[in-house]
């Protein structure tokens, strides 16, 4: 939704103040929930209270506050719908991405939605001149991540990662997200850099862990996006702003190049974020190069470790991995 240059309305102004006074409740609830001193479902609470207003005025197009223009209604529900966003943002990033509040949290931006959904049907806008996909959201997580990114902020970065990419799973909101995903991997994967490779594997692994299928999806589908292919992408010969198979596949090289990185904790978790760039494709029954090749070389290496040992099972964990398994 538009903002616009803000006159002088003393009603506005009273209305914007409330606002304000609002969302520093939540922020406060917010540092109590870090603090341990209230609960995650308190605090669950305040956020599922603060749906109703904002996205009901969205829907409808109007507040039932009076303003010296028109525009001042939109404007309003902009500042609403934005201080709704951060506020469960900000809490995801608290969060740990292990948490099963995460998908609380996620499921109250479902909920928005489908609101926003019911309320339409309800007064028979089926035409919608703004539908929920422009109410903000997708753009606040987009602005997040930027900032999260500038600050090297890792754990944050580990948090909003895990909830971005359920996001994205979860069919919310395809547009914006995919193109968050596609800055994400661009900004790190496609670094010259190999230590911002090496440094945010935590982070790529959230990713990798909760949307890997859905990745895979858009670099088939060859979704189109405006994120230009870093110089390390160009380099292996990826041509387009938007998802592509090259995209993928150069991803995974990107990993392979790490395989011989010298801190063995960076290997194992290479190694982890590889097979789970590999289970993609094996897992939802389509052939991505390499990747046939890959698993029936594993799989002939773990019968060979079964045969000379008296376990009853061995698992890919017992293996040494040669991550160039999909290049013979």
């Amino acid at each position: 939704m538009n903002s616009t240059t803000t006159p002088e309305d003393p009603a506005f102004t009273s209305s914007l103040n409330g606002l304000a006074l609002h969302h520093s409740e939540i922020l406060s609830s917010i540092q109590s929930l870090l603090s341990g001193t209230e609960s995650p479902s308190s605090h669950f609470d305040s956020l599922y209270g603060s749906i109703y207003m904002p996205i009901k005025h969205a829907a409808l197009q109007k507040t039932p506050w009076q303003y010296s223009s028109p525009e001042l209604n939109n404007l309003f529900t902009t500042h609403q719908l934005s201080y709704l966003w951060k506020g469960i943002i900000l809490t995801v990033l608290i969060t740990d991405s292990l948490s099963p509040w995460q998908a609380q949290y996620l499921q109250l931006v479902h909920y928005s939605k489908q609101f926003d959904s019911i309320i339409k049907e309800l007064n028979n806008i089926s035409q919608p001149k703004i539908p929920w996909e422009d109410y903000g959201f997708g753009k606040e997580i987009q602005s997040t991540w930027e900032t999260l990114m500038q600050e090297n902020d890792i754990p944050k970065m580990e948090n909003l990662a895990s909830f971005t990419a359920k996001a994205l799973t979860s069919g919310l909101d395809d547009e914006n997200l995919s193109h968050t995903a596609l800055w994400y991997f661009n900004t790190v994967m496609e670094s010259d850099d190999e230590q911002v490779v090496a440094r945010l594997l935590p982070v790529t692994g959230k990713w990798y862990s909760s949307a890997s299928y859905k990745l895979l999806l858009l670099c088939i589908k060859e979704q189109k996006g405006d994120v230009e292919p870093g110089p390390k992408a160009k380099e292996y010969g990826v041509d387009t702003n938007g998802f592509s198979l090259k995209r993928w596949l150069f991803w995974r090289k990107r990993l392979q190049g790490l395989n011989n990185h010298g801190d063995r904790e960076v290997v194992k978790l290479v190694r982890k974020l590889f097979l789970l760039n590999i289970a993609a494709g094996r897992d939802t029954g389509f052939e991505v190069p390499g990747e046939k090749r890959f698993q029936d070389r594993l799989d002939r290496v773990m019968i060979e470790m079964l045969e000379k040992s008296d376990k009853k099972s061995v698992c890919d964990c017992d293996v040494e991995i040669d991550l160039d398994w999909v290049d013979e």
